[in-house]
């Protein structure tokens, strides 16, 4: 029967002899069991990315908080000399720094190649379909409802009731009050 580090070894490819990345001076061995899209997939005491079996093969559990991390860029490398703890500023700092970051600014940046393609004025989707706009009630932070909001605006209008005072009881701040019966907000709501 197999112990847990021969079955984990097997899935392994050790005979390139390619160098996969400037950072390294040693071939990449490669998983080729399951991945999740990127990096290879094993369960083994909690971990389920090869690399960290790997790693805890070799040197033990891994510190709360810490990444492993590939020098050698490449996410199926399971060779132990290719890793390296970090933090996950470490792992950020390290993808900056080799050209990974994923980000592109300035004159790169697709709003700037394309601005022809950004949806504004009566190209935003608020335009194009406001009944999609959740209004009212609907909207999340919504405290009060479309009758609160009649009941408000006839209290107000009979000239009984100071806006303040129609704010503790409903338990909004002065200034929906004041938004609610100038309609500034609402409107909907005839």
């Amino acid at each position: 029967m197999f112990d847990l580090a021969s079955r984990f070894w097997s899935k392994v490819d050790k005979s390139s002899a390619e160098i996969k990345s400037p950072h390294v001076t040693s071939p990449c061995w490669e998983w080729t069991a399951g991945t999740d899209g990127r990096y290879g997939r094993f369960a083994c005491n909690g971990e389920t990315r090869a690399h960290r079996v790997a790693w805890t093969l070799a040197h033990g559990t891994v510190p709360d908080g810490l990444c492993v991390l590939h020098r050698c860029d490449n996410p199926p490398c399971v060779r132990v000399e290719h890793l390296f703890l970090g933090t996950d500023l470490d792992n950020s700092q390290d993808k900056e720094q080799k050209g990974r970051a994923g980000h592109v600014s300035g004159a790169e940046h697709p709003a700037r190649l394309h601005p022809e393609r950004l949806a504004r004025g009566d190209k935003n989707g608020s335009r194009v379909h406001p009944e999609r706009l959740p209004r009212g009630a609907k909207q999340w932070r919504a405290k009060l409802t479309e009758q609160t909001v009649r009941e408000i605006r006839t209290k107000y209008a009979t000239g009984q009731h100071l806006q303040a005072d129609l704010a503790v009881a409903y338990g909004v701040e002065q200034t929906v009050i004041s938004k609610v019966v100038l309609r500034r907000s609402w409107k909907h709501v005839a």
